[in-house]
Parts: structure tokens; sequence; C-alpha cells
């Protein structure tokens, strides 16, 4: 679907941007959008086992973790927002995944948990993305460059 809408659209950057869960699927789903030049991730539970473990839930068997695939290749541009007040998703649990991206496009936010304050803060987060992620020309790897 995502494929489609980016050719029918001629989209050379489509930005993934998923919220807890929605983040994993964002990370997990960018190798397989060609156009993809960037994920967005907001309180996302990047590591599935310890997020399992964290809530003694049952393991998911079967489904993909984004700490145990490959990194995403670097013309994937990468934000990850983490609340420093999230005990649904706390940032060490994602750590395993998030030594892997650049210290400075991972985002704490001291007064956030899970809920609080994304969506309020939204269109100043979203400006500052938009002013670090560098649409490539036709045919040009997608970059991202510091504040």
């Amino acid at each position: 679907m995502i494929n489609r809408y980016a050719t029918e659209n001629h989209s050379r950057c489509v930005v993934l941007v998923g919220y807890s869960g929605g983040g994993a699927l964002s990370v997990l789903t960018a190798p397989l959008v060609p156009s993809a030049c960037a994920v967005v991730t907001i309180a996302a539970d990047l590591d599935v086992d310890a997020w399992t473990d964290w809530h003694h839930y049952l393991p998911l068997k079967g489904s993909l973790n984004p700490a145990t695939q490959a990194p995403l290749d670097s013309h994937i541009a990468q934000w990850h927002l983490v609340g420093d007040r999230d005990s649904n998703v706390p940032a060490q649990l994602s750590r395993r995944y998030l030594e892997r991206v650049p210290d400075d496009h991972i985002w704490h936010f001291s007064g956030f948990d899970h809920t609080c304050c994304w969506v309020e803060q939204w269109p100043d987060i979203l400006a500052r993305i938009d002013s670090q992620l560098v649409v490539p020309a036709a045919g040009a790897a997608p970059v991202s460059h510091p504040d």
C-alpha cells in the first residue's frame, strides 16, 4: 500500500512515523519501502523482547523484533523520541536498538511519559525534524544534517 501510494504520487522521500508499537512497525517496514528516507518513532518499543520481559507478558513468538533485525540502511535517517517519564516503554528497554543510532537522533523529553505531551508538542517536534531532513534530489540518497 505504501509503495503503491509513493509510486502513484512520485514520492522520492517517504517518512514513516509510528507511536508506541507503531514505531516498531515503522522501523520494520522501512526496508520494504524503496522510497523510505526517514523513520520517526515516538515512545516506541524497539526491543520487543525486553518490553515483554519488563511487563511480564508472554513472548511474542513469531513476531519480528527491531533490535534483532539488521540495522536500517544508512540512507534512512532516524529520529527516536523518548519520554523520560515513560513507564510503559522506558528508554532502557530500547537500548539494544538505540545503540545503533547516533545520539543526536535520540531525543529525550524530560516531562513526557508514554502519552503525555506528544500531541501538544507535535508541531514543534515535526518542525525540528523537517529542518534536519534533507530531501534528496531525484536519484540521490537522503541525508540529515545537524541542528
